[in-house]
């Protein structure tokens, strides 16, 4: 299929969670200031439904703290938005319409201009917080607010819960989840039993399965057919009942990286110590991916780009469509790319960033990465001069950078789809004294939690589960494939952008507090309870 062949099943991750025509026959009526609506336009594109700007088309429009995230920079709004939905088959439309404006969706920092009228939803965001809430828009204690280093991953914080409960409200999620949809092409095979089938018969979409007949005569043996080759017409003609809507918000969901809701009950923005932006910063984003695509221009954002460099380590060789409905950095024209070369050629254009801030490496990271040799001297481990004789060129330098890259890494943020890769990172992590921000979703369950020495992967999750090779993944190949949506993997990523900022700004002597580790579910926002597993006291036996 062609990269536009491909782009039919972008949506593919979603539809088990979500009704994607209902989806796409919205049109919600989106105000704010001008990065308030770009942030909520951003997720409506991604999840595949138009929206009508309360906007002039021929006027110019301020994208210059979305550049990150947005295709196009400058121009009018009409521009903008064009090329922001190019590769869509939705076109939004404009409404300039002066007076009392009942917009679906209204988003503005905390010390924009009021909506004349009554929002369906709105957000308000700055100074580290956000919050979502519906109706009118409730009292907020101080409305002062500057630009910090926060902003950016905030607004999209918010932004994320705001589109998320937007969809809720509108009655667009299904009731029964469904895992995972295919073809399969099957043929009869008379008088062998299935085991033998599957050992003769073979074909190029990979290893067959096979049963027995329901006359008992036979085999029937089935392919999978991959989704690069399946036409959109032939998949996803499945019914399932719609979620009804839940019920109204009694009050604004708190969905920052800092608190807004005070001890007494009250909203407050009040102004902290925050820095504009961060100097000197070396970190590293493992995945880039669902999460790793949001948290990496994020983190980016809060830093100085004059000074500081990031390390990107991805070991997916390709782009595939279906990844773009929630992976921000790519187009139809990565399709193919492995991702972690195509993400850094995205934010040093989008950034204009000089050629050595970003690395990339389209590897995963292995436990000799992750280890010193002394470390491992004496076990069972299996190096690559043993299996190769000795090093290739590529591969040694490959590993030499990945290994400086963990070496000099201030910080760093594992955005992966399975327990064994974390648990190398968080390894690694240790042996240096980093702090290390993991975060993970599924469908629309997240979760974002910390890990800085005292506590590690094993600690929590015990020996079993922290090295479990199984690859729950998006892609094919995963051996549970699994539902995402933009929503919940924008969320995710940008929350872990925003502990890494507090932890790399507490780093620099900033008095700055270090968000809460947090779930997700259904789009409401709560504090996880991190810790060790409740049978281990102290260290653990296992400790990284």
């Amino acid at each position: 299929m062609t990269s536009r062949e491909e782009f039919q099943h972008v949506f593919h991750r979603q539809r088990g969670i979500i009704d994607q025509s209902s989806l796409s026959s919205l049109q919600p009526l989106v105000g704010g200031d001008d990065e308030g609506i770009l942030s909520a336009l951003l997720q409506l594109k991604l999840l595949g439904s138009s929206a009508i700007i309360h906007r002039d088309p021929g006027e110019d429009v301020d994208t210059e703290r979305l550049k990150a995230l947005l295709p196009r920079h400058t121009g009018t709004w009409s521009e903008v938005v064009q090329e922001l939905y190019k590769d869509s088959d939705q076109s939004p439309s404009f409404d300039n319409s002066r007076g009392t404006i009942n917009t679906d969706i209204w988003a503005g920092r905390i010390n924009s201009a009021r909506p004349d009228g009554e929002p369906g939803l709105w957000l308000l965001y700055g100074n580290g917080r956000a919050l979502v809430g519906s109706g009118g828009i409730c009292e907020i204690a101080n409305t002062e607010s500057r630009h910090t280093f926060l902003d950016l991953p905030t607004l999209i914080c918010g932004s994320s819960a705001l589109v998320h409960r937007y969809a809720m409200d509108q009655g667009v999620f299904l009731s029964q989840r469904i895992s995972d949809c295919w073809v399969s092409m099957t043929a009869r095979i008379d008088d062998i039993g299935p085991e033998e089938a599957v050992r003769n018969v073979r074909s190029r979409f990979g290893n067959g399965t096979a049963t027995h007949t329901s006359d008992g005569n036979g085999s029937l043996i089935r392919f999978r057919i991959p989704i690069t080759e399946t036409p959109e017409s032939l998949i996803w003609r499945i019914e399932s009942e719609k979620a009804p809507p839940p019920p109204p918000l009694e009050e604004p969901l708190d969905v920052g990286p800092l608190s807004a809701k005070s001890n007494d009950g009250t909203y407050s923005f009040s102004e902290s110590e925050l820095p504009l932006r961060l100097s000197n910063v070396d970190a590293l984003v493992l995945g880039a991916g669902g999460l790793g695509s949001w948290a990496i221009p994020l983190l980016i954002s809060g830093c100085d780009t004059a000074d500081s460099r990031i390390t990107i380590v991805d070991g997916d060789q390709r782009v595939e469509a279906h990844n773009l409905n929630r992976q921000v950095l790519y187009t139809t024209e990565d399709i193919g790319k492995p991702k972690a070369h195509s993400a850094r050629r995205w934010v040093l254009r989008s950034l204009g960033l000089r050629e050595e801030s970003v690395r990339s490496f389209a590897s995963e990271l292995h436990p000799r990465h992750a280890y010193d040799k002394e470390d491992h001297e004496g076990d069972d481990m299996v190096t690559v001069e043993e299996i190769a004789g000795e090093y290739f060129e590529d591969m040694a330098q490959e590993d030499d950078g990945i290994i400086g890259a963990l070496d000099s890494m201030q910080v760093a943020l594992s955005c992966l789809d399975n327990q064994y890769a974390r648990t190398t990172l968080n390894r690694a992590c240790n042996n240096r004294g980093v702090t290390m921000v993991n975060g993970g979703c599924e469908g629309t369950v997240g979760l974002v939690e910390i890990f800085s020495g005292d506590r590690c992967m094993v600690c929590s999750y015990g020996p079993e589960e922290a090295l479990s090779l199984e690859k729950i993944s998006c892609q094919e190949e995963g051996s549970r494939p699994v539902n995402s949506i933009v929503t919940t993997s924008s969320y995710v990523g940008s929350m872990m952008a925003c502990i890494a900022l507090c932890e790399l700004a507490r780093q620099r002597g900033y008095d700055v507090r270090i968000p809460e580790p947090r779930d997700i579910v259904d789009g409401m926002v709560s504090k996880r309870c991190s810790g060790s597993l409740p049978w281990i006291k102290g260290v653990c036996d296992d400790h990284l």
